[in-house]
């Protein structure tokens, strides 16, 4: 199988739109996170422009079997960095451009499943503010509920970089 050559690109709307959209072109980026990550290729990255994307969608945990709620799912090898402008997708700059993931308190921010096998794949997540997450009610690895409602997940590497804006999340497995 052969793999579109990326970056995939975001920004809200009205210039962003997923209907139709494969995210390769800067001119016409998608409107969410998860519509890019849905059409990414493992090892993709996703480029995400200055803005505030709300929203969560629902899907089915196959660690957990069970439905999960968040603004992003990933399961797959991404780079996703936030910080961009509609008018410089070459140089993130996260200070200067907020990208903030807002869940709005209806489920997790970053939900981050390794669903082929289990060992760990590699996720970098840079350049967001991410707020608003709520892992009420929702399974996690320990076969409890309500952890990680900023990020969580089961067999990724995790890299944070610094500097970036505040993340809210505490150190550890869950966020």
């Amino acid at each position: 199988m052969a793999y579109a050559v990326g970056p995939r690109y975001v920004a809200p709307s009205p210039l962003g739109s997923d209907i139709g959209n494969d995210c390769l072109s800067n001119l016409t980026p998608c409107a969410t996170v998860q519509y890019a990550v849905d059409q990414a290729d493992p090892g993709d990255e996703i480029r995400v422009a200055a803005g505030t994307y709300t929203g969560v969608f629902t899907r089915v945990s196959v660690l957990f079997a069970s439905v999960v709620t968040q603004a992003v799912y990933i399961s797959k090898p991404l780079t996703v960095q936030g910080g961009y402008t509609t008018t410089d997708w070459n140089v993130p700059k996260p200070m200067a451009n907020p990208t903030i993931l807002d869940a709005q308190g209806q489920g997790r921010v970053f939900n981050i499943e390794n669903t082929t096998t289990l060992t760990e794949i590699s996720i970098t997540v840079a350049g967001f503010s991410i707020t608003n997450g709520n892992a009420t009610g929702q399974v996690d690895c320990w076969g409890g509920r309500g952890a990680g409602g900023g990020i969580n997940g089961q067999h990724y590497r995790r890299r944070y970089d610094r500097p970036h804006p505040p993340i809210h999340w505490r150190p550890g497995f869950y966020g």
